[in-house]
This record gives structure tokens, C-alpha cells and sequence, in this order.
């Protein structure tokens, strides 16, 4: 197979794209994506909404599409799913000896097995502001496998379903997409954890989510990853009347992370929450792109982005609240917080409010400082190391973009990976 593409990124392309390992059953979205692919540039820091984060060496790499045989978990994500069921991917590949699918209540399918439901997929979002972007075209043309979940009316599943994303190897290019269906009264939390070891690597990520009426969906997103791993991973969401969007985003590794979140509030009543926290170092960069849109009356979202800069490292958000004619009586909220701890770290934070109804409560804020003097001098006056005392206020500082986190022993891996990348700042 062969992908006609912008010349000057063919052979980055052409890597991620010919690969024998191509999942079958999805002929008219791959077709798709390659067709785009002939007319969308990727982005460059002309683009307004890429400003700030740099592409140009990504493109200029080569990869490849590489099964692992890994054969065991990492620790630390062992500590959170035990007895809890979880999906394991290998550089984007099941990985059944590794799982432990959950025996009744939910239907889940990978991709590669060939049994997804047409009819669940069918009626997934398909409009939203950033679907024409070439990363996005990039993973429909190139994904390797996937999962497929939909919780049937009604159902509640009292524990998380973790899905585990392990990348291993020189060079490794990862694309997976999935499939998410809440129906209408579900409940259904799900853990994505992003680990990856130090060699270099590109992952393409593509998340479509549905949920329905009444519905409650958690969704998080940790990131682990090696130091030398790239990632632009893209979820996009509709969201029904009554219905429940938690969103959390939490960023400890990777060299550059670009995460896109896209939300279309169809329904009244609706309530979504995104939070994120971010703690960078070296030269990691990790972008936030978040739109909210809504779309329906009566509606609330709320937003709390933490980030944590050190040495030369970079944070971005880019967030953007739509409120469209007559969706009146909207509570919207969005707040994004910074600490520089190193003259040569950024901070780049533009929330944007566009707001077309007259009766709502719609507001914005950014902060960009340091670590209050005051209250490490307090803390260090009673005994405490200055090291200890800036790990304590960074802690504290990130702590209410943590409050979403239901689920006690995942919140307990977000802590410890604060306090830990903490005392390497």
C-alpha cells in the first residue's frame, strides 16, 4: 500500500502508514484518511492552534509498526488493577495473555478480532472543530487495533475497566482508535494508562465517544511515558440530556503530548467536567487542546488545568467554550493555573470564551507565577527541607484538578507521580 501525501513529510507518512499490520473491516475510513491526507497539510506554529508546539523534527522521522512480546506489566499499574479488569495493548497491538476482560455487564471487542458491533460504532460523533487535521487522518489510514466498548442501558459497572497502552522498542509508531458507547442510564469509568520505556517512539491516538441520555462516563487519561516518546492523541465526545462527562487529563512523561479534547453538549441538563495537571521537566513539552461546545440549554462545564514547569520544559493550554444561540441558563467555567520553577521554562495559556446566548454565567482565568516564597519560608522555618517544602506546595497546588478522580487507588498512582517528578524538578 502506498499513501500520496505532502511531498516534503511522504517518508513519515509512508512509515506509519505501510504496514502489514493494518486492521481489516475498515476499508471506508482508511480510504478516507488516505484521500485527506493528499490535501491536509500537518500542522506547522503558523497554525493558531499549534503555535506554540513544534512538529517539524517529528516529520522528518521514520517509524515503524512493531509487535512486542512483552510479557509483563509494569509495577506500578499492577498495584492499581489487581482484580480490576483491564486491556492490554502492546505498541498498539492486543495483548490477551496480559488482560482480563470483564466477564459480563459490558460488551467489549478489539478491533483486530473482528466481532465490533457496526450498529454501536454507527452511532458515534462524526462532526467536530479539529476533524480536519492530518494527524486525525493519519490514524484513520494507518490504526493497527482497538477496542470497542458499549455498556448497555441501565448498567453500572462498580469497578474502573483500565485500558493498559504499553510502547516498547526503537522507533515504534503506534495507532489505535476506539470505540465508546454509554447508554442511556449507564455508568462506566475508564482508566487509559500511557506507559512507554526510553527509546523513541510516535504514537497516534483517536478516541470516539458516545453518551447517551442520563448516562455517566469518567474518562482518564495518564501519561507515563519514556522521555524520548511523542504523542497526539484526540478524543471526541457527544453528550446527551442528563447525562455526565468527567474528563482527566495527567501528564508526568513523554517528550512532546498533544492532547485534543472536543466536546458537543447536545442535550439539556448536561453536565461536563475536564481537569488536567501537568508536571514537566528537561525539555517535555505537553499541549492542551480543549473545546466545549454547547450546544443545548441548561447545561454546565467546568474546567481545572494545573501545570508544573522546570528546567527547559513547556505547558500549553488552548481551550476554547462555545456557547451557541439559545443554549441559555449555562454555568461555564475554565481556569488554567502555571508555576515556572526554571527562568528557561514556558507557560503558554489562552482560554477563549465565544458565547452567541445572552443568559448565562460564562467565565475564564490563567495564572503564569512561581512558588510562593512566603510559604516555603513558613514551611522551612519549621524544620522542613527546601526540597521536601517545594514538594509539599506543588502537591497542594495540583490538588483540585485531582478532586474528579473517583477511584481511590488510581488516585493514589496520580499522587505519587506528582510527589516523584516533584523532587526531579
Amino acid at each position: 500500500m502506498s499513501a500520496i501525501a505532502p511531498i516534503k513529510n511522504k517518508e513519515f507518512v509512508d512509515s506509519i502508514v505501510n504496514t502489514d499490520h493494518i486492521v481489516s473491516g475498515f476499508d471506508h475510513l482508511r480510504s478516507e484518511g488516505l484521500r485527506q491526507l493528499e490535501t491536509t497539510p500537518f500542522p506547522t506554529l503558523r497554525s493558531e492552534v499549534w503555535k506554540y508546539t513544534k512538529v517539524s523534527g517529528l516529520l522528518k522521522k521514520s517509524f515503524i509498526s512493531s509487535p512486542s512480546d512483552l510479557k509483563a506489566i509494569p509495577d506500578y499499574i499492577k498495584s492499581a488493577i489487581d482484580g480490576n479488569p483491564h486491556i492490554v495493548f502492546v505498541n498498539g497491538f492486543f495483548n490477551a495473555d496480559l488482560s482480563q476482560l470483564p466477564e459480563e455487564q459490558i460488551h467489549i471487542a478489539t478491533l483486530s478480532s473482528g466481532n465490533v458491533n457496526s450498529q454501536d460504532i454507527s452511532s458515534l460523533p462524526t462532526n467536530w472543530e479539529g476533524e480536519n487535521e492530518a494527524f486525525t487522518h493519519l490514524n484513520a489510514a494507518s490504526f493497527t487495533d482497538g477496542v470497542s466498548i458499549t455498556i448497555e442501558k441501565n448498567i453500572k459497572l462498580d469497578t474502573p475497566l483500565f485500558v493498559i497502552h504499553l510502547t516498547r522498542g526503537e522507533n515504534v509508531s503506534v495507532s489505535k482508535r476506539n470505540f465508546i458507547r454509554v447508554k442511556n442510564g449507564a455508568e462506566l469509568s475508564v482508566i487509559n494508562m500511557f506507559d512507554g520505556d526510553s527509546e523513541t517512539s510516535f504514537s497516534n491516538h483517536f478516541n470516539s465517544i458516545s453518551v447517551e441520555a442520563n448516562a455517566y462516563l469518567n474518562w482518564y487519561d495518564y501519561h507515563q511515558d519514556g522521555n524520548l516518546s511523542n504523542q497526539v492523541n484526540t478524543t471526541i465526545a457527544d453528550q446527551q440530556g442528563d447525562s455526565h462527562l468527567n474528563i482527566g487529563s495527567y501528564i508526568f512523561g513523554g517528550k512532546l503530548l498533544r492532547k485534543n479534547f472536543y466536546v458537543n453538549i447536545l442535550g439539556e441538563n448536561a453536565d461536563t467536567t475536564v481537569n488536567g495537571a501537568y508536571i514537566l521537566n528537561e525539555k517535555q513539552v505537553a499541549d492542551h487542546r480543549i473545546i466545549l461546545d454547547h450546544k443545548a440549554a441548561h447545561c454546565t462545564s467546568n474546567q481545572m488545568f494545573k501545570g508544573v514547569m522546570g528546567d527547559q520544559s513547556t505547558g500549553i493550554f488552548n481551550g476554547k467554550i462555545y456557547v451557541r444561540k439559545d443554549s441559555q441558563i449555562i454555568n461555564a467555567f475554565q481556569n488554567n493555573r502555571n508555576i515556572l520553577l526554571s527562568d528557561d521554562a514556558n507557560a503558554y495559556s489562552r482560554p477563549q470564551l465565544e458565547i452567541y446566548a445572552d443568559d448565562v454565567k460564562c467565565s475564564h482565568g490563567s495564572t503564569i507565577g512561581q512558588l510562593d516564597e512566603e510559604a516555603l519560608f513558613y514551611l522551612m522555618a519549621r524544620g522542613i527541607r527546601r526540597t521536601e517544602a517545594e514538594k509539599l506546595l506543588v502537591s497542594a497546588f495540583t490538588a483540585d484538578a485531582l478532586e474528579n478522580i473517583s477511584f481511590e487507588p488510581f488516585k493514589e498512582i496520580v499522587l505519587n507521580a506528582i510527589a516523584e517528578k516533584s523532587a526531579k524538578l
